[in-house]
């Protein structure tokens, strides 16, 4: 049996989500169909083709023609078409919502079943009516009819779910399926094991409105005033990076603030790993953008951290609130301080809620389960 899978850019850095849990697939053969390839050389794999609409593009100029032809869906249906019949593939999977809509025709014209992953600003910030980028504006126009002709759409928390119902999706053909990750990559740490000298927080993430990375710098200066032996560690980078930069040089916590930028996956768990604590106080974004679960929380939590976050979009499926760790109100940085604060003073807690943690992610965040929940669901759906 064959599934395409559909994402119009393949693969940015911050989606190895998909790239894990293409590597489970073990009863399908898995067919990408893209628009554009980038990052070829990061992710590898013989376990699946690739099958750009690009590929054949001879110029820079060519590949941006194509690529605005497929956008504004004139050939797109075609394309999509043409690997469908010559690869035989049974079942389309698109991830977001944005890219899912290019394919409804096609499954229609091939009458094989089309399944869509909603990840968060796919239906939290969308749709809305937007010029540009033009896939927006596409899928302004055409998620009424996705909702009607899709077969299944898989919500990435309870919150997505709720999204997407509000948004007038069909709730008999929402279900929440949490994509997970690879605990066999991501081991367990004992605390025991890592400098207790300094107590090490650190967050995760682009560096945009929508994390809340202000509201920690601001909460980590309040406990730096009681407590000199914590340090705060920044993973990631974006549009906000140089504001944050200069926040963080305003208080007394200034040289105890890093900034690591971009750094490889493999680093990041490495930092979490030499971490004491995980935090992630996103917040809802002025354009509405909501966090949909929180790929890193799952990540930090299956390293042994307890977690600090907000109360916000799909985090309260990641965070077990006093167990795994705290949810705090979005923006609160005196919730976020106090919180913060009561696991740097004390080791016996933090070790308690890491573990709790890795139990809850080996519980319900296996990736390889979760595929395997996914296979069967798309053999429930075979129409031929």
């Amino acid at each position: 049996m064959k599934l395409g899978l559909l994402r119009n850019t393949f693969l940015p850095s911050s989606e190895t989500f998909i790239y894990e849990q293409l590597n489970q697939y073990s009863g399908w053969q898995v067919e990408v169909i893209t628009r554009e390839v980038i990052n070829q050389d990061q992710f590898r794999s013989n376990q699946w083709n690739i099958n750009s609409i690009q590929k054949n593009a001879k110029s820079k100029f060519y590949k941006l023609f194509i690529k605005l032809l497929y956008t504004l869906k004139i050939n797109s249906t075609s394309k999509i078409s043409k690997i469908i019949e010559y690869k035989d593939i049974d079942v389309i999977h698109a991830h977001f919502g944005v890219d899912a809509i290019y394919a409804i025709k096609a499954c229609e014209k091939h009458n094989i079943p089309l399944f869509v992953t909603f990840h968060g600003y796919d239906i939290t910030r969308l749709p809305k009516f937007k010029i540009y980028p033009f896939s927006y504006l596409m899928y302004y126009f055409n998620y009424k009819k996705l909702s009607e002709k899709a077969d299944l759409f898989l919500a990435v928390s309870s919150h997505i779910r709720s999204k997407l119902i509000e948004k007038g999706f069909p709730e008999e053909k929402i279900i929440i399926h949490y994509i997970g990750i690879d605990l066999k990559k991501i081991f367990y740490r004992e605390e025991i094991s890592v400098n207790t000298n300094e107590i090490i927080i650190t967050t995760v993430g682009r560096l945009t409105e929508k994390k809340g990375i202000e509201y920690l710098i601001r909460a980590f200066d309040k406990i730096f005033e009681d407590c000199e032996n914590v340090r705060l560690r920044i993973i990631g980078d974006g549009y906000l990076k140089n504001s944050l930069l200069s926040l963080s040089k305003l208080g007394r916590s200034k040289d105890n603030i890093e900034f690591l930028g971009n750094i490889p996956h493999d680093m990041v768990i490495e930092n979490l790993r030499r971490s004491h604590i995980f935090s992630l106080p996103s917040v809802t974004a002025t354009d509405g953008d909501q966090e949909g679960l929180g790929m890193v929380i799952l990540e930090a939590s299956a390293t042994g951290l307890p977690i600090v976050a907000s109360r916000s979009g799909g985090i309260v499926d990641a965070v077990i609130d006093n167990e795994t760790g705290y949810l705090v109100e979005e923006k609160n940085v005196d919730e976020l301080y106090l919180k913060l604060k009561h696991l740097v003073e004390n080791d016996h807690l933090r070790v308690e809620m890491g573990k709790k943690g890795r139990v809850y992610m080996e519980e319900n965040f296996d990736i390889s389960k979760q595929t395997k929940k996914l296979e069967i669901l798309y053999k429930k759906y075979l129409r031929k």
